[in-house]
């Protein structure tokens, strides 16, 4: 069974695919899964944290990068003991000024058929839900990456905003 959702976002393909690929941040963002290893290889295996019914259970699992096409698309399996098969591809389209990521899942093996059959609801909420969360991560990126950390920097902008809005009165 395979589910697909897709967002856009107001963020070059590049840069949405190199948060991505940033598998240490998974942590920040994923509520499903975390990678335990930052370096990925393709056809390497490796592993990760899989939570499973609403995070309540941890199961190890291995994950293999099997696709990496900079920065059109990325895909990786994850097997959870050669008995559930779930690969997941995420593909960017540059749209405008932003980008299009479509993010597709599909289950295969002995009991893959058996849990979409089962999830196929709460397969397409799930989604939704990673992409609302990535999402969200990728738009905090954006705020952090043009804020100015020296606070006498920030005061004398501020100070700056506050003339302006004076003077347009």
């Amino acid at each position: 069974m395979e589910e697909e959702t897709s967002f856009t976002i107001n963020m070059s393909p590049i840069r949405v695919w190199s948060h991505l690929t940033d598998f240490k941040s998974f942590t920040l963002w994923h509520p499903i899964y975390c990678f335990e290893e930052v370096e990925a290889e393709p056809d390497k295996p490796m592993p990760l944290r899989y939570a499973l019914f609403r995070g309540q259970y941890r199961i190890k699992a291995e994950a293999t990068l099997i696709l990496a096409e900079k920065p059109d698309r990325i895909c990786w399996t994850i097997g959870i003991s050669g008995m559930v098969i779930y690969d997941e591809t995420y593909t960017f389209k540059s749209v405008g000024s932003g980008c299009e990521v479509r993010h597709a899942v599909n289950y295969r093996g002995l009991f893959g058929r058996i849990m979409s059959m089962f999830s196929k609801r709460g397969l397409r909420a799930t989604l939704r839900a990673e992409d609302g969360a990535f999402v969200r991560f990728l738009k905090k990126e954006m705020r952090s990456a043009g804020s100015v950390p020296n606070r006498q920097r920030r005061r004398a902008q501020a100070a700056r905003h506050a003339r302006k809005a004076a003077n347009d009165g």
